[in-house]
């Protein structure tokens, strides 16, 4: 009886489609809808709704973890607490982000990460997971879709269902993903953080994962001041304080007579600068392309967690 009762606690708590392949296949949009669905029912501080359709007409989730439990925008800013936006996915063949979300809700649910339940205390969470649900379900080998990426066998594309890379459409809000993000959750709980988690390309370097700030030059320069010179160097120091792990900021390296490390430009249409356009914290989380699926899962959510910790 207590053997029985043991094993129905552990089944409790879903798996992601990572974990149960062991790290060889990642979710598909069924699996992250049904894996936040069986989290909310054993955790009342997470509740999911969807806040419009995709053009090939897939739900879009969107994931408020909070405690007290919040029904509306209202409750959310009458808590005072930090409201912080988790998107992951926005580009469907770059994976371990959606995973790293996963697993971070099953913690937040589970109260397992540092501190108990400080998140709760200071944080409503809005999380979504699959931002690019149609590309997500457009399955193919990784070598076709993502060449120079250590696995998953399959993944998605990185355009949406028009064809859209949703990374540049932050200005023109042409897509349904941004038109119902900026409806939902940018104009309605107007996010003080920003993460939007990628995996990048190009340059080999020795770093599991880069990051970058706001970049934009028009972004509130105390903003710009916290995110780049002290909240980001802060979590890269505990990264490695903690985790053994070095961090370094976004790039790519150049050839030529000339070598430089240059970053993104700093226009709008990104998510990261968007976010510090209007006045949040933007952080964007980018796990190096060549590491082992399950070792960039780990960096993103361990980056995530000290950002949230901090």
């Amino acid at each position: 009886m207590l053997n029985a009762l043991l094993l129905c606690l552990i089944q409790s708590w879903p798996m992601s489609r990572a974990e149960l392949s062991n790290y060889s296949a990642t979710s598909s949009y069924e699996d992250v809808i049904s894996y936040v669905q069986t989290l909310e029912k054993s955790n009342s501080a997470i509740r999911m709704s969807f806040i419009g359709k995709s053009t090939e007409g897939r739900s879009i989730p969107m994931v408020i973890v909070s405690n007290p439990k919040i029904s509306n925008v209202a409750e959310a800013r009458k808590s005072g607490k930090l409201i912080v936006y988790i998107q992951a996915n926005i580009h469907a063949g770059e994976v371990e982000g959606k995973e790293a979300t996963l697993h971070l809700l099953r913690k937040i649910a589970k109260e397992e990460y540092n501190g108990g339940s400080a998140w709760l205390k200071n944080i409503v969470f809005i999380i979504n997971p699959i931002y690019n649900a149609d590309g997500n379900e457009k399955w193919g080998p990784v070598a076709k879709n993502r060449p120079e990426q250590d696995g998953p066998e399959l993944v998605g594309v990185r355009s949406n269902g028009q064809g859209f890379d949703l990374n540049r459409d932050c200005i023109k809000a042409e897509s349904p993903e941004m038109q119902t993000a900026l409806i939902s959750i940018y104009n309605q709980y107007d996010p003080d953080v920003v993460i939007d988690l990628h995996t990048t390309n190009g340059t080999r370097h020795g770093f599991d994962l880069t990051y970058s700030p706001p970049l934009n030059p028009n972004t509130d320069a105390e903003i710009m001041k916290y995110a780049r010179d002290k909240l980001l160097p802060d979590v890269r120091k505990q990264m490695v304080k903690k985790f053994g792990k070095d961090l370094f900021d976004y790039g790519n390296g150049t050839k030529g007579d000339n070598p430089k490390w240059t970053t993104f430009e700093p226009l709008g249409r990104y998510v990261t600068n968007y976010a510090g356009l209007r006045g949040s914290i933007g952080i964007l989380s980018e796990a190096t392309t060549y590491i082992p699926f399950k070792d960039r899962i780990l960096a993103t959510e361990q980056f995530v967690t000290l950002i949230l910790d901090h």
